[in-house]
């Protein structure tokens, strides 16, 4: 009977997925239950959702409240806790400004990056919701995160250090243009 529940839920949440461009939804984790002969009074599921901006976000989060009022299973109800925890780091004209000036130090290094928006959350998110322009991903390279294979390509750190010295710089030297930037972004 419990399964009914889950899967209309895991179904109903998942369907969500690419709602609006860069959304992800997944129900990664589940419980519930003392033993498994003995019909559990409540089971869980926790829900990782990212989004590229504030809007998706909210309209997630009231479409993952309209899914738990629907309940299948007589006797039985949904409550959905928590919410947005931290807000996207939005692509505003200040932060595409940023990446122009990292950018082009970058190129003065002699090497690019690219510029991508990833549903992740940082520090940087903390920084993004007040309206400051902020980049994230400037450090040494690697990859395979959050895993046992996480690693860091060690050549990378003098050249990214560098990257974050010229790009202190050239915001010092850019720093009335930025401003405007952020006067005119939504939100100010």
């Amino acid at each position: 009977m419990e399964i009914a529940v889950w899967q209309h839920c895991i179904q109903e949440v998942t369907a969500l997925n690419g709602l609006h461009p860069g959304t992800t939804v997944n129900v990664g984790v589940m419980g519930g239950g003392t033993r498994v002969n003995v019909v559990p009074d409540e089971a869980w599921a926790k829900i990782d959702a990212r989004f590229n901006t504030f809007e998706a976000g909210q309209a997630l989060d009231r479409l993952i409240q309209q899914v738990a009022t629907k309940s299948t299973v007589a006797g039985t109800r949904i409550e959905v806790s928590g919410g947005i925890e931290k807000g996207p780091m939005e692509k505003t004209r200040a932060t595409a400004y940023l990446v122009e000036l990292a950018q082009s130090v970058a190129e003065m290094l002699g090497f690019s990056f690219n510029d991508v928006q990833t549903g992740g959350a940082s520090d940087a998110n903390h920084i993004g919701e007040l309206n400051i322009p902020v980049l994230d991903g400037l450090g040494p390279v690697g990859g395979d995160d959050h895993s046992p294979n996480e690693y860091m390509d060690s050549d990378s750190i003098v050249p990214r250090t560098a990257l974050l010295a010229g790009l202190i710089e050239a915001i010092s030297i850019h720093r009335d243009k930025l401003s405007a930037f952020v006067k005119t972004s939504p939100g100010n």
